[in-house]
């Protein structure tokens, strides 16, 4: 297999799930078992020459590999978090049992656009062999750390301000052809003040790719880490749904045959639409067809059952913000811990990260809905809203469980909905339209305006949309009217639509959701990218595919 690439230089990019307890402790076996029947296909469909050089045994996961460790860990920030607060920082502190000494580590968002489980981050770790009490910043190297770091840290000392301890399982699986990853598995505590929460979860991360892949897939599927994300990503999926457990009932991956699913107000599902809803000339190979929804397999999405005892239930916070939450709920509520009733009374602040921030929510909403012909660039930024919403307002309701939580959720996922069901004809200018039939005129890219434009990409949010999101936003509604309604109900309710793949399809449609826009706005708007051959036809490939792969079970 090939070295790392430089796409992964000093980048964590890692998908976080939360892990039923009830099932940590044979997660590995499941998923070992899983692994080796999803790359033995894989295996078959590769090239005799790669073959005749590595055995499939080669790839073969054992469960007797995993390696398992005690760490503790520590936080440190400024007394009022400057660090998290200006850069989404964390400077850590690790110890573990199994080695000497202490590994620190600084990691700060990178400029990726990110949601749901995805997290990817600029990371850099220095070892020390003797003991150290607090961080030696000189240790890492020059443009490591975020510019004006220095500046806050003139005038607002360092001091510990948060702990987690947790027992890690890990395993690192090498998939023939592609790339290897590492998965952890952690069950502990984080602490602050007299709040704590349990660690339960699940990480996948990215640690090398091949490079004889990454060199045959550049300019043609893979122009970026974006894209090799994304391929990341879908094989996570890919396991992970066959870990979970599949549906008894399977739906096809073409959205015309289901009547449940209704993608325009005629009923129909409109196919290779032009970004300018005009179409090419007649007799240009580019008309917009309309095919009646089929009555084959009729199967409507919302009554799927809901199989209980999930494996993964979702967890979009990581520790770092997890502890900074915690810490700021204990100040602004002394004595209450986490333990009181749901419909106690709590302190919320938007301005201090504890309730999600409806104010920017609603506006970003309300200039979306103002606009007559809204540009690519508002509808991005809408989407992107509504993500970041959504995903702090679950991660918070995992972790607090108020009533105000609760109905948080409901209101974003409601307001999702109805904007990815009910998206308007976006205003193209006469520049970017030019651009994208110029696009379209290449051989290799002939399908390109349906896989990039803007009525395609809104009817595949849609159609995730009802798949995923409604049927479980109308499970949580009817939960939520039951007053004795909890955070361990919340996570058991994530865990149960998990088991029936709602909830890892929620977190793939967000990851999803996010590159069909980055692309977007990456080929149609940024002078950089117009007329790039291969981000177009990584774009095409991956859009296809997320076209293509629309489906509840393997």
């Amino acid at each position: 297999m090939g070295a790392g690439s430089d796409l992964l230089n000093n980048i964590e990019c890692e998908y976080k799930f939360g892990l039923n307890g009830k099932y940590a402790g044979s997660f590995f076996e499941d998923l070992c078992a899983k692994f080796n029947e999803v790359i033995a296909v894989r295996y078959e469909e590769l090239s005799d020459d790669f073959k005749k050089a590595h055995a499939l045994d080669e790839f073969k996961a054992d469960v007797s590999m995993v390696r398992t460790e005690k760490l503790s860990n520590e936080y440190f920030d400024t007394s009022f978090d400057h660090l998290f607060k200006e850069f989404q920082m964390g400077l850590r502190m690790r110890r573990s049992d199994a080695v000497a000494g202490v590994e620190q580590t600084v990691k700060f968002k990178s400029k990726v656009e990110m949601g749901g489980a995805s997290h990817t981050h600029v990371e850099y770790n220095v070892r020390c062999e003797q003991d150290m009490q607090s961080p030696d910043l000189s240790l890492f190297g020059p443009g490591q750390l975020p510019e004006g770091l220095n500046d806050i840290l003139a005038e607002n000392p360092l001091t510990l301000r948060y702990r987690s301890n947790f027992q890690r399982s890990s395993m690192v699986f090498t998939v023939p052809y592609f790339m290897s990853f590492e998965v952890a598995v952690d069950q502990g505590e984080i602490n602050a003040g007299i709040c704590s929460s349990p660690v339960s979860e699940v990480e996948f991360e990215l640690k090398s790719i091949d490079q004889a892949w990454l060199d045959a897939s550049r300019d043609k599927t893979i122009v970026d880490l974006d894209d090799v994300r994304f391929e990341f990503s879908s094989f996570i999926n890919e396991l992970l749904l066959m870990i979970s457990g599949s549906p008894t009932v399977y739906v096809d991956k073409y959205p015309v045959n289901y009547r449940s699913v209704v993608l325009n107000q005629s009923g129909k599902y409109v196919a290779a639409p032009d970004l300018d809803n005009a179409g090419f000339e007649s007799g240009a190979g580019h008309a917009v067809h309309e095919m009646p929804v089929t009555m084959q397999k009729e199967q409507s999405i919302a009554s799927l059952p809901l199989k209980e005892g999930g494996l993964i239930g979702m967890e979009p916070l990581s520790k770092l913000r997890r502890a900074v939450v915690l810490s700021v709920f204990d100040h602004d509520n002394p004595g209450r811990g986490l333990d009181c009733p749901a419909d106690t009374p709590a302190v919320l602040s938007v301005s201090r990260g504890t309730r999600v921030d409806f104010e920017t929510f609603r506006a970003a909403l309300n200039s979306y809905k103002r606009a007559a012909n809204p540009t690519i660039e508002l509808y991005n930024h809408t989407s992107y809203a509504i993500t970041e919403a959504f995903t702090l307002a679950v991660g918070l309701a995992n972790l607090m469980g108020t009533r105000q939580h609760f109905e948080d959720v409901a209101m974003i996922m409601r307001e999702a909905m109805d904007f990815s069901c009910n998206h308007k004809k976006l205003r193209i200018s006469d520049e970017i339209r030019q651009s994208h039939r110029d696009l379209c005129q290449d051989a290799e890219l002939s399908d390109l305006s349906m896989l990039i434009v803007s009525e395609c990409s809104n009817m595949y949010l849609e159609f995730n949309v009802k798949m995923w999101f409604e049927p479980f936003y109308r499970h949580f509604a009817e939960d939520l009217e039951n007053k004795d309604f909890n955070v361990e109900d919340f996570k058991t309710l994530m865990r149960t639509s998990v088991k029936n793949s709602q909830g890892i399809k929620m977190a793939e449609y967000i990851e999803r959701a996010g590159y069909i826009l980055r692309r977007k706005s990456m080929l149609l708007n940024d002078d950089n990218f117009k007329g790039n051959k291969g981000l177009a036809l990584a774009t095409q490939y991956h859009m296809r595919r997320a076209w293509e792969t629309i489906n509840l079970g393997s």
